[in-house]
């Protein structure tokens, strides 16, 4: 889990032109979607969710996308991801969290054989009730992590209670990997966090949500660089649209994000993630998967493999089945 070289996006693209020979245009019905001749690497999308029905318990912001308030399961999907290419996935938990939310996610997740892992929820305020989750949890052959909606918490500070601290270190102690889903407000108590527990094996979803429609957030710049120090902490690229104007974004909105990300963390510890059904209320699953592919598009074969595959299937330490 090596922290990579620093590289601006000018090196970075004189380094992939003579990759981008091996590029080509596939287009699955009216979306463009940019792939690698002949390509032999897995692709996993490594951020999405399900939900069935209203009772679901939704948060605000979903409500407020009305595309978003209906069930969103997996026969669906399977077709979105048809469309571009993408092999496996990771169910991520969203609504309700509690222990029946997760029994339903491993129970759809066995039943669709695109998903390679499941990140769970977990009581993090009550570490005794986490061990005994986790007793469960570990027995679920497509596990593959622990989460809360730390987003969703009125205290900034929540994520840097003693009882959190306690159960991130026993998450650390099983070598159990947690989704930090924060904003860039929370992302002070993100580093007590790492401070506190330096060896758990973290990644941040959306790349810690910067206010992309409105210029950014300093703190996000300032802290998310220290955050990338750290060689056990990865990134999703995921989420972004839903940061940018959801009405009006445009790539060149999110490029400059997407560089920063780069430079701080390297290849070897990012992750492309379609945030769906979320991302629906700024774009297509398919134009999503395209954005990225342009923002992405001169990096190579080798860092592609590991964005869009290599690296989610290594962190949350996925069985994909390999052909003999």
């Amino acid at each position: 889990m090596a922290c990579s070289k620093k590289i601006s996006r000018r090196e970075l693209l004189k380094a992939g032109a003579a990759s981008a020979a091996a590029l080509t245009l596939n287009t699955p019905g009216s979306h463009a979607a940019v792939t690698y001749k002949e390509r032999t690497m897995t692709i996993i999308d490594s951020h999405h969710h399900f939900w069935k029905m209203r009772e679901d318990r939704l948060s605000a912001e979903i409500k407020e996308a009305p595309p978003l308030e209906r069930p969103y399961l997996p026969g669906y999907f399977k077709n979105e991801l048809a469309t571009v290419g993408t092999d496996y996935t990771v169910l991520v938990q969203a609504f309700p969290q509690t222990s029946e939310g997760n029994r339903w996610l491993f129970d759809i997740a066995e039943k669709a054989d695109y998903v390679a892992g499941v990140v769970a929820w977990g009581d993090m305020m009550n570490p005794a009730e986490l061990e005994r989750q986790l007793e469960g949890l570990v027995k679920e052959p497509k596990f593959a992590g622990i989460r809360h909606r730390v987003e969703s918490e009125p205290d900034d500070e929540w994520i840097a209670r003693d009882a959190v601290i306690e159960s991130l270190r026993i998450l650390a102690e099983r070598h159990i990997s947690y989704d930090m889903l924060v904003f860039p407000r929370q992302l002070p108590s993100v580093i007590k966090v790492l401070n506190a527990v330096p060896d758990l094996d973290m990644v941040i979803d959306h790349i810690g949500k910067p206010d992309i429609a409105h210029g950014g957030s300093p703190i996000w710049n300032e802290l998310m660089v220290e955050i990338a120090l750290r060689p056990n902490v990865y990134c999703k690229l995921s989420g972004m649209v839903s940061e940018a104007d959801v009405k009006n974004w445009k790539i060149d909105d999110l490029q400059p994000y997407a560089d920063l990300i780069i430079e701080w963390f390297g290849f070897n510890r990012l992750m492309y993630g379609s945030d769906w059904p979320v991302c629906l209320g700024a774009a297509t699953y398919q134009r999503v998967w395209k954005s990225f592919n342009r923002m992405l598009s001169g990096i190579g074969p080798e860092n592609y493999a590991r964005v869009f595959g290599g690296n989610t299937e290594s962190f949350y330490k996925l069985k994909i089945p390999r052909a003999n």
